[in-house]
């Protein structure tokens, strides 16, 4: 059983609208198609780039406790020296 899906709604310009509303018409897809279309692709994305940034940034040595004590040494926002 799949789970229900989540309600949002969202703001254009007068001009972004009337062409996001002739994309979605070329595409044979509701405002509602196109939009869910574009931020499930945005979410998918920003999802993968940032496992592919956590990634590098750990076998660069750099994770949450390296880069804890790196912040607290430099006494950066956040360090035991505030």
């Amino acid at each position: 059983m799949a789970l229900e899906k989540k309600d949002t709604k969202i703001y254009l310009d007068p001009s972004v609208h009337a062409v996001f509303a002739e994309i979605a018409q070329a595409r044979g897809l509701t405002l509602s198609q196109l939009a869910s279309s574009v931020v499930q692709r945005y979410v998918v994305d920003q999802a993968h780039a940032a496992t592919v940034i956590a990634d590098a940034a750990k076998r660069a040595g750099i994770d949450r406790v390296a880069a804890g004590t790196a912040w607290e040494s430099a006494g950066m926002a956040g360090s035991a020296q505030e």
